[in-house]
């Protein structure tokens, strides 16, 4: 028997850890199966202030880059959020791009508070990553580099 492997964090210029889930629509998502494809994916919670401050400058973007490819994945973190609760607050915030629960996605990427969000190029490499909400025009930023 193997010994178990630790869990892959995640670390700008390696590539993202791939995770999967359920979204509250009932589809599955894999993040490797966006490869070749920019990703934004952001962990957030349902009782979060800022990740619901920074939701409208998230989904406004995804509305301005998804015809050059770009994907975005709403992750709740929580454990605690359950998918109706996701989905109902999704609903609340106008969110159109995939969202589901995953709190196992959110330690594989060390993520230690609420909002955080990972931009991933094309090749599934990991970019950067932002800590806490950002204004519409550092996320755009973030996007142009992994567009």
């Amino acid at each position: 028997m193997l010994p178990e492997q630790p869990p892959q964090e995640a670390a700008v210029g390696k590539p993202a850890p791939d995770f999967s889930f359920t979204t509250v629509d009932g589809k599955s998502v894999k993040l490797s199966d966006l490869k070749g494809k920019p990703v934004v994916v952001n962990f957030w919670a349902s009782w979060c202030h800022f990740c619901a401050q920074e939701a409208p400058d998230l989904e406004a973007t995804y509305n301005q880059y998804k015809s050059q490819g770009l994907q975005m994945l709403g992750v709740g973190a929580d454990p605690n959020d359950s998918p109706d609760v996701l989905k109902k607050k999704a609903a609340e915030l106008k969110l159109t791009y995939p969202v589901g629960p995953d709190a196992d996605a959110a330690k594989a990427y060390g993520v230690t508070g609420f909002p955080t969000t990972f931009f991933v190029d094309s090749k599934g490499v990991l970019v950067s990553q932002l800590v806490g909400a950002q204004p519409k025009d550092q996320i755009q930023a973030e996007v142009k580099k992994i567009l």
